[in-house]
């Protein structure tokens, strides 16, 4: 006796596209390309990350040199002008952009397997 083969309800763009919006990868673990979404979403999660600690720590030094009243002092001024990581900040904002565009693009030209 055969059994009949399990029928998979059809997946939402719409959906896909709103869980990718919240963390790239999502849409594409949402429609069974699990490897791919879980590439995606660790990637965006370490540019995330290390934009937070750049971020973070320029700041924590900028409020720590303000706060202690010898910000006019002979080369604090330089200290700070270097204290968030530009190019750091740079790549991690440009890594995040480029992987949210990679994995909506994925999911826009394989629409074609989606209900609406």
């Amino acid at each position: 006796m055969d059994v009949p083969p399990k029928l998979t309800p059809a997946k939402s763009l719409r959906l896909a596209m709103a869980l990718n919006f919240a963390l790239p990868g999502a849409g594409q673990w949402y429609v069974g390309q699990r490897w791919l979404g879980g590439v995606m979403a660790v990637i965006f999660a370490v540019s995330l990350v290390l934009g937070m600690k750049f971020l973070l720590g320029g700041a924590s030094l900028y409020f720590r040199v303000a706060s202690d009243g010898r910000i006019l002092e002979p080369g604090v001024l330089e200290q700070l002008a270097t204290a968030f990581h530009l190019p750091g900040l740079i790549a991690a904002t440009v890594a995040s952009v480029i992987l949210q565009i990679v994995s909506i693009a994925l999911l826009w030209f394989g629409r074609k397997r989606f209900s609406d």
